[in-house]
């Protein structure tokens, strides 16, 4: 008995519990539940329960699943507030369920596909190799993460994804941006303008320009805004120019290159920007604590599929900003997973 209570001691000083153990193992395991959101997404599952509470066999029926089978997936995003069981064998959406319907305004679900994906998950899983600074992208797929969604059957799920990405922080973003009467905004690496289409409709004098590459803007949302007059597409190369602008947008670009390639594309914007202009980037900012972040995770992430990609903390952004000749005006924690970092000439 002596001995059992000192090794419950020896257990209790180590850190190690039964508690703890098991929560390890749930951390272990959790890939499944990103997993289960990509089968929920894939079978449109939330789009079913849109219009209300759905049976578990109403839902193996209309997506094509063995209800049984079925139920084993709904029954874990039960457990983290996707859907909901309520009465016994009855689902309906939950808080978080919402953002995977295909009109949610965050259309989460699309960058649940993407970042599911096999392209993301493979390499995932060759996270210490990266840690080596190992390419890992490049060693099981044999090109460069951006030449791998440059084929058509697979072009969509990226670039799709990314603005799904983009419109779960642009809720939040848009809320914060403030643009100077009759100003030019130019969205740099922009995709498809979602944010840009964003301001052109909350801010009517502003004159928007979609600065990306050819095959990205063919797929634009600026039509949408129906007034031709307001916005402009123009292909190129950021790391060799920028069309001229007042306001110039960066969503999640720093965070795909090297300090280096930042910088170029920082002092090309700079280059461009009237002498009041203004330049706001919009990036995970990871604090130095030790609390659980999207993008902390986010840095995993592009660690995997980009060589020289990561999030970087404030003191690394404004090392950066300096050596473009740019200083930090303020810093806007928007509430999603970006912050709005203001930035002007020195």
């Amino acid at each position: 008995m002596k001995t059992h209570n000192g090794v419950n001691q020896l257990k209790q000083d180590s850190g190690v519990t039964r508690h703890s153990g098991t929560e390890l193992l749930n951390l272990i395991m959790a890939y499944s539940i990103s997993t289960a959101v990509r089968a929920a997404a894939q079978l449109d599952l939330a789009d079913l329960m849109k219009d209300g509470p759905k049976t578990v066999e109403a839902l193996a029926q209309a997506s094509r699943t063995q209800a049984s089978h079925l139920q084993r997936i709904l029954r874990v995003l039960c457990a983290h507030r996707v859907f909901k069981e309520q009465p016994v064998n009855t689902y309906q959406l939950d808080e978080l369920g919402w953002n995977l319907c295909s009109d949610s305004p965050s259309r989460l679900k699309e960058a649940a596909l993407m970042l599911t994906d096999q392209t993301f998950l493979h390499c995932a899983g060759d996270l210490s190799q990266a840690a080596a600074g190992i390419p890992i992208f490049k060693e099981r797929f044999g090109h460069a993460f951006f030449e791998h969604w440059d084929d058509t059957d697979i072009h969509d799920i990226f670039h799709q994804g990314v603005s799904g990405l983009s419109r779960a922080s642009n809720v939040f973003l848009i809320n914060e941006i403030s643009i100077p009467a009759n100003a030019t905004v130019v969205d740099v690496g922009g995709g498809i303008g979602g944010l840009l289409l964003l301001i052109l409709k909350k801010f009517p004098d502003a004159y928007g320009i979609l600065f990306d590459q050819a095959q990205v803007l063919a797929n634009s949302v600026l039509p949408g805004l129906n007034q031709p007059e307001r916005w402009k597409l123009v292909d190129g190369d950021f790391f060799q120019s920028c069309p001229a602008g007042d306001v110039y947008l960066l969503q999640m670009i720093l965070h795909d290159w090297s300090d280096e390639q930042g910088i170029t594309i920082l002092r090309n914007c700079a280059q461009s920007m009237s002498e009041n202009g203004r330049i706001l980037v919009l990036e995970s900012v990871i604090e130095p604590d030790n609390k659980p972040n999207g993008g902390k995770l986010l840095d995993l992430i592009t660690m995997c599929v980009l060589e020289d990609s990561r999030e970087r903390t404030l003191g690394e952004f404004e090392a950066m900003f300096d050596r473009a000749g740019l200083r930090l005006l303020r810093r806007i924690d928007a509430g999603g997973l970006a912050s709005v970092l203001e930035l002007g000439h020195k």
